[in-house]
């Protein structure tokens, strides 16, 4: 394969990122043993990468320092990489977030037509997108608005670029929004200067199948037997664990890694088996129950199911209770 394989890795001795950025570098050698790994990094995370942590690089191909303004907040510093790399690869590329699994072979990469390639979120168009007002309101924000040639928003968790004028143009306009999206809104997220950036240059992204971004949390089903990148979403380990969908969501499993200095054999067989590592109370809604999942009543009701139990229970008999009174009266 001749497309390289590209992640931006900011972490330190305290977090996770390192370890979860090594779970998706050992995916990807599982299945693509010869890939080209390009690792860009601050030159904190490269002083980091001692003890234990250096045995990632035994991994990757090539590490590359990227030098970031020294005011930046690791959030920041991390984003302000992944704007500009197209900048610092040479040739072809797929860049990956660190949150993923990598559950095939990448070779038809070097088959790819398109210059831009990225996998719409949530697996939707804008039509069918929850909150998509808060997009529009953003947008205007940043001083422009979506219209009807802006089909998708777009998920920079898998990027596929080719070594052309019209990649490094888009990449420099992203990395110029971002910017911008830093300075006037103190946000730190790529994805709305994304956007932004394919608005003002006419459009230049192609959507990818969802085999190369499969959102598990977010429509992935659809795609997961055909998948060939499973992104979980790092933001979920957040949850709790019994609402995990993806058991590789788990921090516990990262905490492993650290504590390690490799993969485990169980994990390395969850690893070989990535599309099958599904929560067993997993139970796939669809039509108005899945619309319900977006309401402000379910996040109030979800609060309140884990915060006050007690209060939960009163409520659901209570309606359990009226339910049973309605039916009697019938």
């Amino acid at each position: 394969m001749k497309t390289k394989i590209v992640y931006v890795l900011v972490s330190d001795e305290k977090d996770l990122y390192l370890e979860q950025a090594w779970l998706s570098v050992y995916s990807l050698r599982l299945h693509n043993p010869t890939a080209y790994v390009v690792v860009l990094m601050d030159d904190n995370t490269e002083r980091s990468l001692v003890g234990k942590r250096n045995k990632f690089c035994e991994l990757v191909t090539e590490i590359k320092v990227v030098d970031v303004p020294i005011e930046y907040t690791p959030v920041q510093r991390s984003r302000y990489i992944k704007t500009k790399a197209r900048q610092h690869v040479v040739g072809d590329f797929l860049f990956i977030d660190t949150d993923t699994v990598v559950t095939d072979t990448l070779d038809e990469l070097d088959n790819m037509e398109m210059e831009i390639g990225v996998v719409p979120e949530f697996h939707i168009d804008l039509n069918h997108f929850p909150g998509v007002s808060g997009l529009h309101a953003i947008a205007q924000q940043l001083g422009w608005s979506y219209n009807e040639n802006d089909k998708y928003n777009y998920n920079s968790g898998a990027v596929y670029v080719k070594d052309t004028p019209t990649a490094h143009q888009f990449y420099q306009m992203w990395h110029e929004c971002w910017l911008k999206s830093v300075t006037v809104l103190h946000r730190h997220h790529d994805q709305p200067p994304l956007a932004m950036a394919n608005h003002l240059l006419n459009h230049p992204i192609v959507p990818l199948n969802g085999v190369w971004n499969c959102q598990i949390l977010e429509r992935g089903i659809f795609y997961l037997p055909d998948a060939k990148l499973v992104h979980y979403f790092a933001t979920s380990r957040l949850k709790s664990k019994d609402d995990y969908i993806y058991v590789l969501e788990d921090s516990d499993i990262f905490r492993e890694v650290k504590e390690l200095g490799a993969i485990s054999k169980r994990t390395h067989q969850l690893l070989a088996d990535a599309k099958r590592v599904c929560n067993s109370r997993t139970q796939i809604v669809a039509g108005a129950e899945a619309d319900l999942l977006y309401t402000h009543v379910y996040r109030v009701i979800k609060k309140l199911y884990r915060r006050y139990p007690g209060m939960f229970r009163l409520l659901n008999n209570m309606l359990k209770y009226l339910g049973n009174i309605k039916s009697n009266l019938k």
